[in-house]
C-alpha cells in the first residue's frame, strides 16, 4: 500500500484551498498514525471500517490517515443544501447550546460550503431510504477497488447517538461490498478495523479480516462481527472496560 505522508497529495488536498483548511484543523482533529508493516506490504485496495465518535472521528482520518481513499458519506451530508431539516437533530447533539430556531440557521450558512469541500474527495454518497441508491453505492464501491483506490466507511448506526469513544451497533449493508467484489472478480476484499482514538489522538488498526468463500449472508455477519469486536477491542484498550451491570435484585 502506498503511504502519502504530505497532506498536499492525498485525494481532495489538490487545491491550494483545501490544503490552507486541512493544516488549520490537523491540531484540532490531527492524530498520531503509524501504518503498520501488514498494510505497508500489501499490494490490494483495503476498506477500512471505523467508528465516527461524533465529527471527529471523519475529521480525523481524513487529515491523518496517509493514504488516498475515497469515503462512504451519507446522502444528507453530500447535499447538505438540500438536506438542512434532516441535520439540525444531530447538530443540536454536537452543538448543544443551539436552539432549533440557531441551528438552521448555522446549518444553512454552512450546507453551501460543507457541500463544496466534501465534493472535493468525490464521496460515495449512502443512501439509508432507498434499497436502488445502496446497491448502487456497493457497485461503485467495487469499482473504487477494481481501480486501485481504498475505501473509508463509518458504518455506526448513532442509534440512540454516536458514542463518544464506544461503538454503537453497525449497519450491515457495508459488508456486501466484499459479496459484489467476489462476484464480479472471483477475489476476497480485505477489511481493515480501524479506532479513532480521540483521549490518545491516534489512529488505531486492527487485523486484516478477508471476506471468503460461505454464503453471502454467513460471510456479511462474519464480517461485520468480527470487524466490530475488533473496533470495540481497541476501544476497551483505550478507554477502558465498561463497567459490569449491577446484578438483578441485588444478587453478586
Amino acid at each position: 500500500m502506498e503511504i502519502i505522508k504530505p497532506l498536499k497529495k492525498r485525494y481532495g488536498f489538490e487545491t491550494k484551498g483545501m490544503q490552507v483548511l486541512g493544516y488549520s484543523l490537523k491540531p484540532f482533529f490531527g492524530c498520531k498514525c503509524n501504518v503498520p508493516d501488514y498494510l505497508r506490504e500489501l499490494n490490494e485496495p483495503v476498506i477500512f471500517v471505523c467508528n465516527h465518535y461524533e465529527l471527529f472521528g471523519p475529521a480525523a482520518v481524513t487529515l491523518s490517515l496517509p493514504v488516498n481513499f475515497r469515503p462512504w458519506t451519507n446522502s444528507i451530508v453530500v447535499n447538505a443544501t438540500e438536506s438542512v431539516e434532516k441535520m439540525i437533530v444531530g447538530f443540536q447533539h454536537t452543538f448543544p447550546f443551539l436552539s432549533e430556531k440557531g441551528a438552521r440557521k448555522a446549518l444553512n450558512a454552512l450546507a453551501p460550503t460543507v457541500e463544496r469541500v466534501m465534493s472535493h474527495f468525490a464521496p460515495i454518497a449512502v443512501y439509508h431510504d432507498s434499497l436502488g441508491k445502496q446497491m448502487r453505492a456497493i457497485d461503485q464501491s467495487v469499482d473504487v477497488l477494481l481501480a486501485g483506490d481504498n475505501i473509508v466507511l463509518f458504518p455506526e448506526t448513532a442509534l440512540p447517538k454516536y458514542s463518544k469513544g464506544r461503538v454503537t451497533e453497525f449497519f450491515r449493508s457495508f459488508a456486501l461490498i466484499g459479496e459484489y467484489y467476489r462476484r464480479r472478480t472471483g477475489g476476497s476484499a480485505i477489511f481493515c478495523p480501524l479506532y479513532v482514538d480521540k483521549k490518545h489522538r491516534k489512529l488505531c488498526f486492527g487485523q486484516l479480516v478477508r471476506y471468503g468463500q460461505e454464503s453471502a449472508a454467513k460471510e456479511c455477519d462474519r464480517i461485520v462481527r468480527e470487524v466490530r469486536s475488533q473496533i470495540l477491542a481497541m476501544a476497551d484498550e483505550a478507554l477502558g472496560p465498561l463497567p459490569a451491570l449491577p446484578a438483578v435484585g441485588g444478587q453478586a
